[in-house]
């Protein structure tokens, strides 16, 4: 992973910020903590990182709530953000407000590891999608481009026949003398 690859890890409780930095360190990875949804939705605007986790259970702004407003956010709606917490009971709901994964309390360091890792691997892969897609698109409109250019080219190539073609008719049938 580039390193300039960034981690939000949003908790109100300090002990499971240390758990999941510990956890993330061997990643090379930046990692941003905040203790409060507030201070979170103002780091993920102002750093926009590439990967959210987010516990659902805070006093501020719960992680639901959180999540909407990301989502409703363009700046920060393509983040990906995986809940962290300990019910189980609401997991559909995070999903509906646009979660695209959970992690249970208590924390397995490799569950952690893999489902991070693998939210990084598909965000990569849907920016080389995108950067591929922008290229096919440059493409198709250089050669629509050209093929504006050549079909005009060709149309003054046929109007151009087409009155020499009348010119000759006319020169065939016609007597300059007698008219």
């Amino acid at each position: 992973m580039p390193s300039t690859t960034r981690i939000l890890l949003v908790d109100d409780t300090p002990e499971n910020l240390d758990v999941l930095s510990g956890i993330l360190e061997g990643l090379d990875c930046e990692l941003i903590v905040a203790t409060s949804g507030e201070r979170a939705l103002e780091l993920a605007a102002r750093r926009l990182p590439d990967l959210i986790l987010l516990d659902v259970m805070m006093p501020d702004i719960n992680g639901f709530d959180m999540c909407t407003r990301l989502k409703g956010d363009l700046a920060t709606t393509e983040i990906p953000i995986i809940f962290v917490t300990a019910r189980t009971d609401d997991i559909s709901q995070g999903f509906r407000v646009g979660g695209a994964d959970y992690i249970t309390k208590p924390i397995n360091a490799d569950e952690v590891l893999a489902r991070v890792s693998h939210q990084l691997e598909r965000q990569a892969l849907l920016a080389e999608l995108k950067s591929f897609n922008r290229e096919l698109e440059i493409k198709v409109r250089e050669r629509t481009s050209e093929l504006t250019i050549a079909n005009r080219q060709l149309r003054e190539e046929i109007n151009e026949r087409r009155y020499m073609q009348d010119r000759l008719n006319y020169l065939a049938t016609h007597d300059f003398v007698t008219r």
